[in-house]
């Protein structure tokens, strides 16, 4: 019993610790852009998947992204820092994402609903003695990853995402390229306990601020004062209802 509560007051300082550090938002942008990328798997069940992606990213607005798998599901995804949700389509079905919604595979592809909200939203730890060179960063608020080593903290060439179960992810980034003033990684091998594939980036252009004025994101901010709590369904986003409660938007 004694060693029980040793072990509790443990965690609870650990958490507390890392709780007092202050938070550092990591983004691959910084600036606003559109950036569209594919990727093509072997998903968990053995069989192939491919994803088409437009990211939206604007430095002070909410992020979105257009998805369409194997070309026959198609989603919108918006993210803001209070809230996130999808719209299912053509049938433009709008269900807001809880916080463990976002472990969830994204369709038949291996890639899950939180690797968009890193994309969009990472906020890391700042102080990480560990790491002096700043190639491991600690999540903050990530629900399917811990935390994400680099072997360099500069155009890395491999990273590694440790997360949830004890599952890691290996991307091997095999080149990175200017894309009208944003240095992303191009091309991307992604390998994982039951799954691997390629990601690769097609064009990233940069935003005009005039497109704050999207309908999508005012849609999103109108949003944020008018959703509610119904006890209705949730989309597993494979197209089946699974969980049954779900915050749902009109």
């Amino acid at each position: 019993m004694h060693t029980v509560k040793q072990l509790g007051l443990l965690l609870i300082f650990v958490a507390s610790s890392s709780l007092a550090q202050d938070l550092c938002p990591q983004s691959i942008l910084d600036s606003s852009y559109m950036v569209s990328f594919e990727g093509r798997f072997v998903n968990r069940e053995n069989s192939r998947s491919h994803i088409d992606i437009i990211w939206k990213h604007f430095t002070t607005s909410p992020d979105s992204f257009e998805l369409t798998v194997d070309g026959t599901q198609s989603f919108l995804y918006v993210t803001t820092p209070d809230y996130r949700y999808i719209e299912i389509l053509p049938q433009k079905i709008k269900r807001q994402m809880a916080y463990h919604h976002l472990k969830e595979f994204i369709a038949s592809t291996p890639l899950r609903w939180d690797d968009l909200e890193l994309l969009a939203n990472g906020y890391y730890f700042c102080d990480n003695s560990i790491s002096p060179k700043n190639t491991l960063f600690t999540t903050a608020f990530s629900q399917m990853w811990f935390s994400v080593t680099l072997d360099q903290p500069k155009q890395p060439t491999l990273v590694i995402t440790h997360g949830a179960h004890g599952e890691n992810r290996e991307y091997q980034i095999h080149s990175w390229k200017n894309f009208n003033g944003a240095l992303l990684p191009a091309v991307i091998e992604m390998r994982g306990p039951d799954y691997s594939g390629s990601l690769w980036i097609r064009s990233a252009t940069h935003l005009s601020e005039k497109l704050l004025l999207d309908p999508i994101l005012k849609n999103a901010k109108h949003h944020s004062k008018t959703s509610s709590i119904l006890p209705l369904l949730g989309v597993g986003l494979d197209g089946e209802v699974k969980v049954p409660l779900i915050l749902q938007m009109d």
